[in-house]
């Protein structure tokens, strides 16, 4: 059964970690920095994938088209 992405394992310690800092990049202790594409990509493509990660959260790469 397919969950919502924030009912994912591991989602609630991923929403303790420090907060985000929209304004200054590489911001030390943030979680995630938010940014904003430079260019516009009209067929966006994962091109990286974190096979222990996937593990972690069941997800199966042939059900998104990769491999």
């Amino acid at each position: 059964m397919e969950m919502p992405y924030d009912e994912q394992p591991g989602m609630d310690e991923y929403a303790r970690l420090p907060p985000s800092w929209a304004d200054r990049p590489g911001v030390f202790h943030a979680c995630y920095s938010k940014v904003s594409p430079s260019v516009h990509v009209d067929n966006p493509k994962i091109v990286a994938w974190p096979e222990s990660v996937a593990e972690i959260l069941d997800l199966d790469p042939k059900e998104w088209g990769l491999f």
